[in-house]
């Protein structure tokens, strides 16, 4: 995680940018105001509909779940995922741009990062041996832990941004931290909340096969979300240049870093309000 990435340049001294700091500053409070309209303005009918399926109220079987449903299920994983706060968008970007890696290697942190997700979700819900019999609240407990991970993974990335802006303002030709694992750690240990219900109320009904399904189609959706992140990260990077990027390297980690603090410190306190619940 800690692995040194020399910058290319010359070592002349420059300002910390103090104003990029600022204008993330504002953005992330301005995300953490309008919170309820990020979280609701984009959710159109097909989103509304797979969702419900997603929560699968009652004793849903087979013959209600047609493949328009989990369609509805992979628009649900794609939205949420791209247009909520707090759903690893941000890191995305700041790893691509303060790293600046090969098209093919950032791809494959994005696929092992949703590989990971997919593998906790899997372990904690597998239903085999002593898991079978541990109750909805210890799961819940288990789901609480990896997410309480996650956020504080998130929280010294950004501060290893933090960090990286000023050596960068010190040094052009400073070491930069790597932020390939913290970015695998951050999305891999996010559980998206309608996934973990649509499980819950599959192994309350028995129709884990059912669940599992609707789960994948949800994973996919995410997957996808993922992917276009990284591609409209690479549009940005494309379109300033790499000199460009290079040269503006401690604005775009600074930025990054104060909207992760703001939106990652409102996350954490509605879990820490749930957990005192």
């Amino acid at each position: 995680m800690m692995t040194a990435i020399v910058t290319q340049g010359s070592t002349k001294l420059s300002r910390f940018p103090w104003m990029a700091g600022i204008a993330g500053l504002l953005v992330g409070l301005a995300i953490v105001w309008f919170w309820r309209d990020f979280a609701n303005w984009w959710a159109i009918e097909p989103y509304r509909s797979g969702l419900t399926y997603a929560m699968m109220w009652g004793d849903i079987g087979w013959d209600l779940v047609s493949p328009v449903v989990f369609g509805q299920l992979v628009i649900v994983g794609f939205l949420h995922t791209l247009m909520l706060p707090g759903q690893g968008k941000l890191p995305i970007f700041a790893c691509l741009l303060h790293n600046q890696p090969q098209n093919r290697t950032f791809f494959s942190w994005i696929l092992r990062a949703w590989g990971l997700k997919c593998g906790m979700l899997a372990v904690v819900f597998c239903n085999v041996l002593f898991l079978k019999y541990v109750s909805f609240t210890t799961l819940n407990l288990y789901i609480s832990i990896i997410n309480g991970i996650g956020y504080l993974i998130t929280i010294l990335l950004a501060l290893l941004l933090v960090r990286d802006a000023w050596r960068l303002s010190r040094s052009s030709s400073t070491s930069l931290s790597q932020l390939r694992l913290p970015l695998v750690l951050v999305l891999g240990f996010q559980f998206p909340w309608y996934a973990v219900f649509a499980l819950h109320s599959a192994r309350e009904y028995e129709h884990m096969l059912l669940g599992w399904s609707m789960v994948a189609a949800m994973m996919t959706g995410i997957l996808l979300a993922y992917l276009v992140t990284a591609w409209l990260a690479l549009v940005v990077r494309n379109m300033l240049g790499e000199a460009a990027c290079q040269a503006r390297r401690g604005q775009f980690a600074l930025f990054s870093a104060m909207v992760m603090l703001c939106v990652t410190g409102k996350i954490l306190f509605i879990f820490a309000l749930q957990i005192l619940k």
